[in-house]
């Protein structure tokens, strides 16, 4: 799979080579995928409402199926604002680092579907999704 150029979360601009210019979360599921979301830090960060939404609940959060449940909700707004502005940013902006252990899932999705549960598609036929109960054809 090819690396694509990291993006800001808020902005969808492509980061420049300094670490030390960006704020990244790195999110781990419970399917054991892992997601970075990046912000550019004294800019993008502090204006982000989801960012800081996130930020405090994370800070309040006083066990792991909040703080759980607060990274969702920021995976889910932030893939849905991304969609909204440009879809082609998705792979930048949900930087997967990690896919989820089920073998007929994944969330490498094609377009919005990237950052999403989806099931992957057949080997032996790309266009072709299965099912225990029926087999169709895109």
């Amino acid at each position: 799979m090819q690396r694509v150029a990291p993006k800001c979360a808020y902005c969808l601009e492509t980061f420049n080579q300094d670490m030390r210019q960006r704020l990244t979360f790195d999110l781990t599921g419970s399917m054991d995928e892992r997601v970075l979301l990046s912000w550019h830090i004294n800019k993008c960060a502090d204006e982000d409402p989801l960012h800081l939404t996130y930020a405090t609940s994370e800070r309040n959060a006083d066990d792991i199926s909040k703080e759980h449940l607060a990274a969702v909700t920021l995976l889910h707004a932030v893939h849905a604002r991304t969609v909204s502005m440009d879809v082609r940013a998705l792979p930048g902006v949900l930087q997967i680092r990690s896919d989820v252990s089920d073998s007929k899932q994944t969330i490498r999705g094609e377009g919005a579907d990237w950052g999403r549960l989806t099931r992957r598609k057949s080997k032996s036929n790309p266009h072709m999704f299965k099912s225990k109960h029926f087999s169709a054809r895109k």
